[in-house]
């Protein structure tokens, strides 16, 4: 797992160092209030786009790349084998009889023991049911909280668990990528309430936006990826579970930047978009780069294993850059938004 790790890393902290730079360049454009201030220009938009066209396109040869490095491509890593020593040989045993003695004496055991195996065997049926019981109603409460959601993506999203609708029949394909093309129309319209929503509740309350976008946008965000990566860990998938981690973080960066900066600038005919306070900027990206060196270097020492320790290692370490950066801006204005919903 090691190589593939590495190779994320070095993808993502590339990605970091391409925002940084795009983001603290002045803007040459014709209007004097962007003029000269730092932030992403079209050019730069489209670069970190087709960066992660490059990324993915590396990805696609990922076998041949793992290769070239000498790493074995995933899913073919050979396993250590645990040495046997062959039982030495001999014309007779003399604890043959004692061993056959033993085997009769743990049948008879067994045999009377089956019968309290019985009851332990409905006990636990009867656990089994009360919890699927339980399991039932919490699922009906949150089903009855998401049904408009469930009645409109219903409505709107074409079913492609049917069995009539899989890609190797006539005209099945065409259902998987409106399926597609739905989901993702389905995840901005809701990224746009929630981020909405979120602003405006942070006014109410009385805390600024880069808090909220701190905590609140940016945990929600990253619900999904967090159980992906434990839904793959559980089957065993370490490396994977990584590299979903740190490979949605690429496309945060490169395509959940550059393609946005890329279409306001088309949209609103601007020769670019301010990034804003310089100092900022640069604090973060340099925040960011020493988190995955922490990562790194902690995943090295764990020798390339996932355990509960480097779990709970990253997770205070977590907390840390949270406090951290709630402490340091706390005192940040409170701005209220217009309303947008």
């Amino acid at each position: 797992m090691g190589h593939s790790v590495v190779r994320d890393c070095v993808a993502y902290s590339l990605s970091i160092i391409t925002m940084a730079v795009c983001a603290l360049t002045p803007i040459t454009s014709d209007l004097p209030e962007l003029n000269g201030k730092s932030g992403f220009s079209f050019w730069e938009a489209m670069f970190m786009t087709l960066m992660y066209v490059g990324y993915i396109v590396m990805m696609s040869q990922n076998k041949k790349v793992m290769a070239m490095i000498g790493a074995p491509p995933p899913g073919f890593e050979e396993e250590e084998e645990e040495e046997v020593e062959p039982e030495p040989e001999t014309a007779e045993n003399p604890l043959e009889a004692a061993k056959e003695k033993a085997s009769a004496m743990k049948a008879s055991i067994s045999a009377k023991m089956n019968k309290g195996d019985g009851d332990e065997e409905n006990a636990s049926d009867e656990g089994a049911e009360e919890k699927k019981d339980e399991e039932e109603e919490e699922g009906g409460i949150f089903s009855i909280i998401s049904m408009p959601f469930s009645l409109l993506f219903s409505a709107t999203i074409p079913a492609c668990d049917d069995d009539d609708w899989e890609v190797g029949q006539e005209g099945g394909a065409k259902y998987y990528w409106g399926a597609f093309t739905m989901c993702i129309l389905w995840i901005g319209v809701l990224k746009l309430a929630m981020v909405a929503w979120a602003d405006r509740l942070g006014c109410m309350l009385g805390i600024n936006s880069f808090i909220m976008g701190l905590v609140v946008l940016a945990a929600g965000t990253s619900v999904p990826d967090a159980l992906a990566s434990i839904a793959v860990a559980k089957d065993g998938e370490g490396g994977m579970a990584v590299s979903n981690a740190i490979g949605s973080n690429v496309f945060d960066i490169l395509l959940g930047l550059g393609l946005p900066f890329m279409a306001f600038c088309i949209v609103w005919d601007k020769a670019g978009y301010a990034s804003g306070d310089e100092v900022e900027v640069l604090v973060a990206c340099i925040q960011l780069q020493v988190i995955l060196f922490v990562v790194v270097v902690a995943m090295w020492l764990s020798k390339w294993k996932l355990s509960s320790n480097l779990g709970g290692g990253l997770m205070a370490l977590y907390f840390f850059y949270v406090g951290f950066n709630i402490v340091r801006k706390r005192q940040r204005p409170l701005t209220c938004p217009p309303r947008l919903l």
